[in-house]
């Protein structure tokens, strides 16, 4: 094979991997918008529940009251499994993927400044 017909085949490869990474990167932001909603539910049912002070002001200070990063399911085994399977699954230490770790921060930072501007709908 030629390097003049390798050429349709690499450009086809560099269209695909461009559409992998638009699917995923449309994923991940479905993930972190329905991840984030479930967050800010179970905080709501917390404070209803007088678990959470209903003054709270930040993700970091939910932690004075519950273990905040259960929040989002992230503790339940079958999803967390799934996550980290989604963002590469797990490494040779059985660790997270770094991928699932910032998109953990990120869940995380846009639920404490939902917190810092008063919760709003």
């Amino acid at each position: 094979m030629t390097h003049q017909n390798l050429l349709p085949i690499l450009l086809r490869g560099a269209t695909l991997a461009k559409e992998m990474a638009d699917a995923h990167a449309t994923a991940v932001a479905y993930l972190r918008k329905e991840t984030v909603a479930r967050m800010k539910a179970e905080i709501l049912e917390d404070i209803q529940d007088t678990m959470v002070d209903k003054d709270v002001k930040s993700f970091s200070e939910l932690h004075n009251y519950v273990d905040a990063n259960t929040y989002g399911g992230m503790c339940e085994d079958a999803l967390n499994d799934a996550f980290c399977a989604f963002f590469g699954g797990r490494d040779e230490h059985e660790g997270m993927p770094d991928a699932y770790i910032a998109f953990l921060n990120d869940c995380q930072g846009d639920v404490d400044e939902w917190l810092k501007n008063g919760r709003p709908a």
